[in-house]
C-alpha cells in the first residue's frame, strides 16, 4: 500500500489516462464505490464472493494505491488499484497485468517460504506478514490440539507428526481453495474461512468434527482423533464465610472459570456431592464457623474426592504449622491473604491444569485416549478449552453460580463480519499473541 498525492481528474482526462494504460495492462477499469461494494471481483477470477484481499476496496478506504498478485490456475496476474477523484467523485482505477513464467517461478519460491514443512499448511510467517493486519469478512476458529505433548511423550514424536499431518489433511479436504489454514504454533492451528455465513461456518466445523472422529492412523491403532465444538470452562468452587472474599476471588477468576460459591463447610460438601468431578478445583478458607477448612479437607479425603479435585487453601494465617497441616491433609497449594490477583490466577490455573493432565494421562494409560480430550478443540480463547457440568446433574438450589455455563459454541468468532485478524476487542477475532500464544 502506498500513499498518493490527491489526484483530481475530469472524465475526459480519466478516459485518456485509461487509454494509455491499456497499452500496458490487459484490463483497466474505473470502479465507483457501489461497484466495489456490490459486484464480484474481476470476471476472470470467477469468484462468487470478492477476493480475500480486495485491493480495490483497500485503495478506496485508504485513498491510496494498493497492489497484489492473484493466481488463476497456472496463470498469475498483478492487480493494482489506485484511488482517484473524477469530477469530484471518488473512484478506483483498477489495472490488471498477466505475468510471465519467470514471475510465476518467483511466486512459487515465495509460496514455499509461507508453508509449514511438516503439514503443508500456511506457517506462522504467513500469518505475521500476510494476515495479521488485514481486515477480513471471515469465520475464524482457533484450533488447539489437546494433549499433543502427552501424545509425543507416550507414543513418540513420529506419532505426533502423523496425527498433525492427518488432522491438517482432513481439514484441507473440508475447506475451499480460498480458505486458509495456518499452523500458528506446534499444536495450534488457525482456520480462516472468508465470506462465509455464521450458519455455514457452524456446519463446516461440524463436518470437520465428524470427519476427524471417523479418522484413524493405521500405524498407531491406539491413537484416536476427536474434536470438541463447545466452549467449556473449568469450574472453581470458592468456599469462604466472607462475602467480600468470595467477591474478590470471583472477580479474579471469572473470565476463565465457571464460579460456584459456598458460604460454609456443609454447603461446600453439598455442592461437591451434587457436582462431583465436574468441579475442577476448590478454593477453601480455613477459618469458618461450625466446620473449618481442615474439617472439610478431612471429609473430602475420606470420600476420595482429593484424588480428582485439588484443593487450594486460603487464609490470612500463614504460620508454618498451619501451612504444614494443610499439606498433610491433602491440600495441593496454599494462598495467603491479602490476595495478589495475578498470583492467585496463575496458581489456581496451574493446579487445575496439572490435575486435568493427570486425569487424562491416567485414562490414557488405563483405557486409551479420552474421546473428547485427545484431539481438536476450537475455543474462543485457548485457555478456555474446558469441561462443562454434567447436563443431567441438577444445580443445587442453595449453591451460588455467578457465571452459569455458556450455551454451546461452534468455536467461531464473528462469522460473516469484517474484523481485523489481529484484533482482540469484544466481538472481534482473538489475536494469537494475546493470550492464544502465551
Amino acid at each position: 500500500m502506498s500513499e498518493l498525492t490527491e489526484q483530481n481528474l475530469t472524465r475526459q482526462q480519466a478516459e485518456q489516462e485509461m487509454a494509455c494504460l491499456r497499452k500496458i495492462y490487459a484490463s483497466v477499469r474505473l470502479l465507483d464505490p457501489k461497484t466495489l461494494a456490490e459486484e464480484p471481483c474481476y470476471p476472470p477470477w470467477k469468484n462468487v464472493h470478492p477476493c480475500t484481499s480486495c485491493v480495490g476496496r483497500e485503495a478506496m478506504a485508504g485513498k491510496c494505491q494498493c497492489s497484489k498478485l492473484e493466481t488463476l490456475g497456472s496463470s498469475l496476474y498483478q492487480v493494482t488499484a489506485r484511488y482517484v477523484e473524477v469530477d469530484g467523485k471518488p473512484y478506483v482505477m483498477e489495472m490488471i497485468l498477466p505475468l510471465d513464467a519467470s514471475a510465476r517461478s518467483t511466486l512459487h519460491s515465495n509460496e514455499l517460504i509461507y508453508r509449514d514443512a511438516l503439514t503443508g499448511a500456511h506457517n506462522r510467517r504467513f500469518y505475521e506478514e500476510e494476515l495479521k493486519h488485514k481486515y477480513l469478512n471471515a469465520g475464524v476458529a482457533m484450533i488447539d490440539l489437546d494433549d499433543f505433548k502427552l501424545c509425543n511423550d507416550t507414543y513418540g514424536h513420529s506419532a505426533g507428526d502423523a496425527a498433525l499431518r492427518l488432522i491438517v489433511s482432513i481439514i484441507h479436504r473440508c475447506i475451499r481453495s480460498t480458505d486458509m489454514l495456518v499452523r500458528y504454533g506446534g499444536d495450534e492451528l488457525l482456520l480462516i474461512l472468508p465470506d462465509i455465513s455464521a450458519e455455514a461456518f457452524v456446519r463446516k466445523l461440524k463436518d470437520i468434527n465428524k470427519r476427524l472422529f471417523a479418522a484413524h492412523l493405521p500405524e498407531f491403532e491406539k491413537l484416536h482423533v476427536s474434536a470438541s465444538e463447545n466452549d467449556h470452562r473449568p469450574m472453581v468452587l470458592i468456599v469462604d464465610d466472607s462475602p467480600m472474599n468470595r467477591d474478590i476471588l470471583s472477580e479474579i477468576l471469572c473470565d476463565d472459570f465457571e464460579i460456584l460459591e459456598a458460604p460454609n463447610g456443609p454447603k461446600c460438601l453439598e455442592l461437591l456431592n451434587a457436582w462431583g468431578s465436574d468441579i475442577s478445583i476448590v478454593l477453601l478458607d480455613i477459618v469458618m464457623p461450625d466446620m473449618d477448612g481442615f474439617d472439610v479437607l478431612s471429609r473430602m479425603s475420606a470420600q476420595g474426592w482429593l484424588e480428582d479435585i485439588p484443593v487450594v487453601m486460603i487464609s490470612s494465617e500463614d504460620s508454618s504449622q498451619t501451612v504444614r497441616r494443610a499439606y498433610e491433609l491433602g491440600a495441593s497449594d496454599y494462598i495467603s491473604r491479602p490476595f495478589d490477583a495475578r498470583i492467585v490466577h496463575r496458581r489456581v490455573s496451574n493446579v487445575a491444569r496439572l490435575y486435568a493432565r493427570q486425569r487424562r494421562l491416567s485414562a490414557l494409560v488405563s483405557h486409551g485416549p479420552l474421546p473428547h480430550h485427545d484431539g481438536l478443540c476450537p475455543p474462543r480463547h485457548r485457555q478456555s478449552c474446558y469441561r462443562r457440568p454434567h447436563p443431567q446433574r441438577p444445580r443445587p438450589d442453595a449453591g451460588t453460580n455467578r457465571h452459569p455455563p455458556h450455551p454451546p459454541h461452534s468455536g467461531c468468532a464473528d462469522a460473516g463480519k469484517s474484523v481485523p485478524v489481529s484484533g482482540r476487542a469484544a466481538g472481534e477475532i482473538c489475536d494469537p499473541n494475546l493470550p492464544l500464544a502465551p
